[in-house]
């Protein structure tokens, strides 16, 4: 069940993948990831 979940929406495990699905611009997920990474690790320390 999770391999054929994982095979069907490998597409959008791969974040510039993700990007090219949703039509936006390179590295906006990356760049999201790594604030809301820093907002994280702010509020738990």
């Amino acid at each position: 069940m999770v391999k054929k979940w994982l095979t069907e929406n490998e597409r959008f495990l791969n974040y510039r993948s993700l990007e090219r699905e949703i039509k936006s611009p390179r590295g906006i997920i990356q760049k999201w990831v790594n604030e809301l990474y820093y907002l994280i690790k702010k509020i738990t320390n």
